[in-house]
């Protein structure tokens, strides 16, 4: 019998309260690995043993079957609204977004509808099927819970109930630990930015070239060596040209795209996870709710301005696997640098990320090391990697009380560098407006950088 994690368990209880005081749509936020696919077929359940059915919306074949399956592995009765399937009678209905939007006259309303990446209700085909549900209650399912231009969705969604964070995942061992290298950084002065990210034609253009498959080849061979490794291009041309480049270099590497046909993708995926397959590359078709197995590398050849994009790239190389330690992640596109890591803490809201058009990112504090590439948070004075020493200039000084014997007044300036005991470091850190578990990281890396 499947068992919900303690913390899926909490956010159904939580959106059950919601729906309780009169909250006709609530929205679930949950890492890309935590579980959403098991959280939403048991509300779809809970809903059924209440003799109420359900619809489930998605926008893609391969997530039809994934949540199939998880429908199946609940006892779940369930039929599937798509191109060439007759509509069936069961209560719960695992829907394409287009099959359904083309047959909502010859079909009745459900009491419950589940918006499966949640994101992207705002698009036109999305938003009149959610207008076509009326009144029933709504269910989003959502990694990354804002638009691709930046805006929110407290449009759709009433009340928003968060899981746990991408650090505190990786700390109770639901999603693999990581290992960030920036091998290079590409000039985007000349793409123009439409609809909230570069635009497509010029980013191919910069980032489609033999220098970009060398670079991505060579570093995975330095930093990834024949480890399962998902590959993001800017265009499909790109994506054959670099899985080209890793079979010129002696690796076993396939593009795969929406017109791949259906049988040979899942003969891929099936080589990938557990046969001979060692590199796929892309463009968008993974960046979203399907599972990958076994990824244990993420190359990042696709700059974007969306950190929805951005976290749902990474997040195919976070999930655990039998056997998998780590995953690596190589960023040609510098993401890094407009994003931050990938456990970042984040704080998301129905009301988005961005108040206008031109709203600027904010800034990021990470630095890549001069001698293995690897990308370290800026708050740390050695790579975490190579333990090389970052020479800082400027830096911040903190006042603290202290008795130090060669000085008489009872506060002195220190330079983060010489806080001599973890309280200092904890004062620092509060000053500062840190992480709450900053000042504990900085000491354990501290520590081992004396070993």
């Amino acid at each position: 019998m499947i068992q919900l994690r303690p913390y899926q368990d909490a956010m159904m209880n939580t959106a059950a309260g919601h729906y309780r005081s009169g909250v006709r749509a609530v929205l679930m936020q949950l890492a890309t690995g935590g579980g959403k696919s098991l959280l939403g077929a048991s509300v779809a359940k809970r809903s059924l043993q209440r003799g109420n059915g359900s619809f489930w919306v998605t926008h893609r074949s391969e997530l039809l079957r994934q949540v199939s399956g998880a429908f199946t592995a609940l006892d779940v009765p369930h039929g599937i609204v798509a191109a060439g399937r007759k509509h069936g009678k069961e209560s719960v209905q695992i829907c394409s977004i287009d099959t359904l939007r083309r047959r909502l006259d010859k079909i009745e309303r459900p009491k419950l509808v589940i918006w499966d990446e949640a994101h992207h209700i705002g698009a036109a085909t999305w938003k009149h099927v959610y207008q076509w549900a009326g009144d029933a209650w709504h269910l989003g399912l959502s990694a990354t819970p804002v638009r691709s231009d930046g805006a929110g969705l407290g449009e759709f969604f009433q009340r928003m109930v968060q899981g746990p964070s991408v650090a505190e995942l990786i700390e109770q061992g639901y999603l693999s630990r990581y290992r960030i290298f920036a091998p290079s950084t590409v000039d985007l002065s000349g793409v123009h930015t439409v609809a909230g990210d570069y635009n497509r034609g010029e980013l191919a253009q910069v980032m489609d070239k033999p220098a970009i498959v060398g670079n991505a080849v060579a570093h995975y061979r330095k930093f990834a060596d024949g480890k399962k490794c998902l590959v993001f291009a800017v265009s499909i041309e790109a994506s054959k040209h670099l899985a080209q480049g890793f079979r010129d270099a002696g690796y076993i590497a396939m593009h795969c795209d929406g017109m791949t046909d259906d049988t040979l993708r899942e003969q891929m995926l099936r080589d990938f996870a557990n046969g001979p397959l060692q590199v796929l590359c892309s463009v968008s078709l993974f960046t979203e709710g399907l599972d990958v197995v076994g990824v244990e590398c993420v190359i990042e050849a696709r700059p974007t301005q969306s950190l929805g994009l951005y976290l749902q790239m990474i997040g195919r190389g976070l999930r655990t696997a039998p056997g998998k330690s780590e995953c690596i992640l190589l960023d040609m596109a510098g993401n890094w640098h407009r994003h931050g890591l990938p456990d970042d803490p984040r704080e998301w809201t129905l009301d988005g990320t961005r108040t206008g058009r031109k709203a600027k990112p904010a800034e990021v504090a990470v630095r890549v090391c001069p001698q293995c590439l690897a990308v370290n948070r800026a708050r740390v004075m050695r790579c975490g990697e190579c333990g090389h020493e970052f020479v800082i200039e400027g830096r911040e000084v903190l006042e603290l009380e202290g008795e130090l014997t060669e000085v008489t007044k009872p506060r002195v300036k220190l330079e983060i560098g010489k806080l001599e005991t973890f309280e200092q470091v904890k004062e620092y850190g509060k000053m500062k407006k840190y992480h709450h578990r900053w000042a504990e990281r900085y000491w354990q890396a501290r520590e081992r950088a004396r070993q």
